[in-house]
């Protein structure tokens, strides 16, 4: 054997969910067709004539939550996916392959020409979705065997999983199936392909005697990372097609210990995009583009929707948001889970479009509302914490609730005050939150109550995407119905609770308004007609999206959310911690 060369080559990649760049002036802006070219570049450039096959495999998150997502339920990336332009070998399932239910699923795996695994997590005796529990590929003489396994954190936020699943712990099943790859199948190199967090990768190097696994490929964090545990490379290889890892390895004939050169690579802006899946990302974003880019509103000041900001403290876009879902529904209080808020960045002051709120509220699941004690609220706000300081999507934003919390102490909450008032835990509140909170999901069990105590329940509540779209064009409408125009706009903290009972009225007194014209009356007809739709998607796709316009005055349709003080972080001694 050439010793010059080495005995495989892999890329690793992981969570990838935007198939156009969503930086495209960033230095690293990634996207599918700079990706097909990287991936092309190591698998048929000159200088690797001679090299083993490129084996491409993939740590799960694919097909939601996206913009392209939301409207073809995951199905327009299994093309990227595919031979004809990325070429996975194999991959794991993520948490969010599962967001449009088990069936859809596998609906789309069948579309794909390379296998799904996840050897832990079984449904009928077998794995969910049509997985498999690991994969065998013989490449120039190497028998790799690839493993899927998951963690059990994930599997607690999907509200779509069936309730007779069994999971099975990642260590067990790993020293079940590793071991029978290389005895059984004779496997030359082990690889564990999965979607978990970092620290339950590296537990897992540590929980299997040295040798079990040669590599393990994670995903599920949207960050790069190379570790080494137990003797084991532990690699997670960034988010969204901004970058991958290629890999080398080569086998010690006397030891038969592999060793490997990992490199990270940046989908860098001086990467050309390939043609052939450029034009397939434009066929495909082209008619998304056009329906959803329409403005709807207007923000006067940046709004953060940041994992960072989102998952660990107050947010203004979580107070607004919050608001919004409270004052809807008439409730004593909201809670939005930091992990609602899916876009990860910040918008800078300027027009609201469609896509910025789908993009950010992606989920299908309906908000609803539920009755539940003060004790049930408190459990809820401390799962809301339990988990810090690692940034995890079970944090709450709020609305009528201000609460504190100390890290250092148990329980963390510290203090909890509804409308004012110190939180009465015999007391029932009425809470407006989403279906998947109401299931118990996330570790909020405490909100698992009874039918009779589910006042609107997830078969009659909208989708906060609806609401919000709504409350936009109500703010268009009644100013342009009353002629009043705020200079400083519409602020949440004094005018969301105003509002619904206006439009109520506008809805009532002005629909056969002889002023109205008839294009008003039908746009007005067609948001009474979505109060009772469940998928603003197939509004969308029948052309009654809302034509928003660019804000020509201070006090057109304009929010300008502020951080209220309604969560905040204390030290041992009660002082609170600036974040």
């Amino acid at each position: 054997m050439d010793r010059s060369k080495p005995d495989v080559r892999l890329i690793h990649f992981n969570d990838i969910y935007h198939i156009s760049p969503q930086f495209p002036n960033a230095h690293i802006p990634g996207g599918a067709a700079r990706f097909v070219t990287l991936v092309n570049e190591y698998r048929n450039g000159e200088q690797y004539d001679g090299a083993p096959e490129l084996v491409t495999v993939f740590s799960g998150d694919a097909f939601n939550p996206s913009l392209e997502s939301s409207v073809t339920k995951g199905k327009h990336m299994i093309d990227f996916m595919n031979s004809d332009h990325i070429g996975v070998d194999v991959a794991v399932y993520g948490n969010h392959d599962f967001d449009f239910g088990v069936e859809q699923l596998k609906y789309l795996k069948r579309q794909c020409d390379f296998p799904w695994m996840i050897a832990n997590v079984l449904h009928d005796g077998v794995p969910i979705a049509e997985g498999v529990e690991y994969v065998i590929k013989e490449v120039s003489g190497i028998k790799m065997g690839f493993v899927g396994l998951v963690e059990q954190e994930w599997l607690e936020t999907i509200n779509s999983l069936p309730q007779d699943l069994v999971y099975k712990p990642y260590v067990n099943v790993a020293m079940d199936i590793a071991p029978r790859l290389r005895q059984e199948e004779h496997c030359d190199l082990v690889i564990a392909l999965t979607h978990m967090r970092e620290p339950n990768d590296i537990k897992l190097a540590h929980a299997v005697p040295e040798g079990t696994f040669d590599l393990i490929l994670g995903g599920h964090d949207h960050f790069y990372s190379h570790k080494v545990a137990n003797n084991v490379d532990v690699v997670c290889s960034g988010t969204d097609f901004r970058q991958l890892s290629y890999i080398e390895g080569s086998l010690d004939p006397n030891s038969r210990r592999w060793s490997w050169n990992i490199v990270r690579r940046d989908l860098t802006k001086d990467i050309a995009e390939d043609e052939r899946t450029q034009d397939l990302v434009e066929s495909i974003s082209g008619y998304m583009n056009r329906q959803l880019d329409k403005v709807i509103g207007w923000t006067d000041v940046s709004l953060d929707a940041t994992f960072e900001t989102v998952r660990s403290r107050e947010s203004n876009l979580g107070n607004f948001v919050a608001d919004i879902l409270r004052v809807w529904y008439e409730a004593d209080v909201s809670l939005v889970a930091g992990g609602t808020l899916r876009s990860d960045t910040v918008y800078p002051p300027g027009p609201i479009r469609m896509k910025d709120i789908v993009l950010t509220f992606p989920f299908e699941d309906p908000c609803v509302v539920i009755s539940v004690s003060g004790k049930e609220l408190l459990d809820a706000l401390e799962n809301g914490v339990s988990k810090l300081p690692a940034l995890e999507g079970r944090f709450l934003q709020v609305s009528g609730i201000k609460y504190t919390f100390c890290l250092e102490k148990s329980p963390r909450i510290q203090s909890v005050e509804v409308d004012g008032m110190p939180l009465n835990l015999e007391r029932m509140y009425t809470c407006a939150t989403r279906g998947y909170m109401m299931h118990g999901k996330d570790g909020f069990e405490s909100l698992m109550v009874p039918p009779d105590r589910q006042i609107v329940d997830d078969e009659q509540g909208l989708l906060l995407v609806q609401m919000l779209r709504m409350w936009f064009l109500s703010m268009k409408l009644f100013n342009k119905w009353h002629e009043q125009k705020q200079s400083n706009g519409f602020e949440v903290s004094s005018g969301v609770s105003s509002w619904k009972t206006k439009l109520k009225n506008l809805i009532s007194d002005k629909l056969h308004h002889r002023d109205l014209t008839v294009k008003e009356r039908d746009e007005l007809m067609r948001e009474k007609d979505m109060l009772m739709e469940q998928k603003v998607l197939e509004i969308w796709q029948n052309g009654q999206a809302a034509h928003g316009r660019n804000r020509t005055d201070s006090g057109t349709h304009g929010i300008s959310p502020e951080l209220e003080g309604r969560i905040v972080r204390v030290d041992s001694h009660g002082r609170a911690i600036n974040e």
